[in-house]
Parts: structure tokens; sequence; C-alpha cells
């Protein structure tokens, strides 16, 4: 999981040299934040709830929001923004 993360913010670092590395570290981790969040807010659920019940074959988790959404809606704006600041 945490290796696509920091792979996107490497290949993003070495495309935009004028951000930091350490932006595109956070930046690639801003779905995992929001998803833990969202997690204690309890719009994406993960069962089971209990750690010790936990088996890769009854593992579920939801990540409508901070994992499809958020991410679609950020790009789309980004686009948008782009295309008027030109």
């Amino acid at each position: 999981m945490l290796a696509g993360h920091f792979t996107t913010a490497l290949i993003a670092n070495k495309k935009f040299p004028k951000g930091t590395l350490l932006y595109f570290l956070i930046i690639s981790q801003l779905q995992d934040f929001l998803w833990f969040t969202f997690h204690y807010l309890g719009l994406e659920p993960t069962n089971p709830s209990d750690a010790f019940d936990a088996t890769l074959n009854n593992m579920a988790v939801d990540m409508l929001y901070s994992h499809d959404l958020l991410p679609q809606l950020f790009s789309y704006l980004g686009n948008c923004y782009s295309k008027t600041a030109k």
C-alpha cells in the first residue's frame, strides 16, 4: 500500500523539480489521512471492528470517498483551474 503512494511522490518530484520531496510525500499520503478521518467519523467503515478478529478472508474496507470520489473531484477542479489560468 505504501509503495504505490511513495512511487507516485517520487515520479511527481522528478516531473516537477520545483516542489520538494517532502511536499509530494505528504500529498501522496493524503488519501490515507482522509481515510483515517472518515473511518473515525463512520463514513468509511472497516470490518471486522476488532483487530483480533481480522483475517485476510474477512477484512472489508469501504474507501469510496477518500480513494475514489475526492481524488477525482480534486483532479477535475485542478484541470478546470489550469485551463482558466492560461
